[in-house]
């Protein structure tokens, strides 16, 4: 296999991954949670739109609170500085992703009528995004029954 044939295969594995990493399913149905995959260090939007009033809660604990059009701000030490609203979209967003933020998040709408969305947010290592990546292209060789593929990074 040529190396520019490797360098696009390579290339189009990585975008596959990331896109499935990244891919946010953004129907919720009958209560069930919407699944959300961020990587490290990265941002992530939960979407669904809070236009005047709602907020983000995580572990029973509100963590982004919307007002009057407003985000007003909380203080909450591990999330400080790093919950945004934005005012045009209308969603929240966890910005500088850790590990630790993996878990369940709610956001609750109040805009006229209510309405809760849950999302099961996994954040992934970039270091878990290349294993999955070179595991990719370990078991896509393997269909290709190319014994000859080279791992370049």
């Amino acid at each position: 296999m040529s190396d520019m044939r490797l360098t696009s295969l390579k290339t189009k594995m990585k975008i596959i991954l990331c896109t499935f990493l990244l891919c946010i399913t953004a129907v919720s149905v009958f209560g069930q949670s919407v699944e959300l995959n961020g990587i490290v260090g990265e941002s992530i939007e939960f979407p669904t739109k809070v236009e005047t009033s709602g907020s983000l809660i995580h572990s029973s604990v509100t963590i982004g609170l919307v007002q009057g059009g407003e985000l007003i701000s909380l203080t909450h030490p591990e999330f400080k500085g790093r919950v945004q609203w934005n005012k045009s979209t209308g969603l929240f967003s966890l910005s500088g992703l850790r590990l630790e933020d993996s878990g369940v998040y709610t956001v609750e709408k109040d805009d006229g009528q209510k309405s809760v969305s849950t999302f099961s947010l996994t954040a992934w290592s970039k270091y878990d995004c290349l294993c999955e990546n070179i595991m990719l292209l370990i078991f896509l060789s393997g269909l290709l029954n190319r014994a000859d593929v080279c791992l370049h990074m």
